[in-house]
């Protein structure tokens, strides 16, 4: 991680990296770093019916709009992707480094722009945007 991200395909490969490695994590089906994994799924699929690992976002959005705007802006996935940087001993710096992370979000969003998610979650907030849509 010590060279800048700077297009769609350098996040892309820092997704399957990561899933790769955090297959190697994965003991009697529990899997850590949930979001690091649902997001390398969705980055590499042309569409994403699995949301466990985010339920807990859209769920806790319903009472909080900082919730739903964490969830929205992908704040939520720099804590732990710093987390999972620094037990692989990784450099942090795509994290930390305002530029670089939100460098890395933009071309995140442009892959993802064009992957469907079908929220399986019967949270009311995702009721909500199911009738407006």
């Amino acid at each position: 991680m010590e060279k800048p991200i700077k297009n769609e395909s350098d996040v892309l490969y820092v997704f399957v990296q990561s899933r790769k490695s955090l297959d190697h994590l994965k003991t009697e089906k529990i899997f850590p770093y949930g979001l690091i994994r649902f997001y390398a799924n969705w980055v590499v699929h042309i569409d994403i019916y699995d949301t466990k690992e985010i339920e807990y976002f859209l769920t806790s959005a319903e009472n909080s709009d900082d919730k739903l705007l964490e969830f929205i802006t992908l704040g939520h996935l720099a804590g732990e992707f710093r987390e999972y940087l620094n037990y692989f001993g990784l450099s942090t710096n795509i994290v930390d480094n305002t530029e670089s992370w939100i460098t890395f979000l933009c071309n995140l969003r442009n892959i993802l722009v064009d992957v469907p998610l079908f929220v399986a979650c019967e949270c009311v907030y995702m009721k909500l945007c199911a009738d407006v849509v």
